[in-house]
């Protein structure tokens, strides 16, 4: 179910900084997200 709620609005995102700024911006914003999730994960730990 947060993958659903979080798909659609990435997708907008996505689709407005193509759109309107460009190719790379979409990426490069992606490219961002995704290594602060990496930095995240180092703090979370299992119990």
């Amino acid at each position: 179910m947060v993958v659903g709620l979080a798909a659609l609005p990435a997708s907008l995102f996505a689709g407005i900084f193509w759109d309107q700024i460009g190719l790379l911006v979409s990426l490069y914003f992606s490219l961002g997200l995704t290594a602060a999730a990496l930095v995240l994960m180092v703090f979370v730990r299992e119990r």
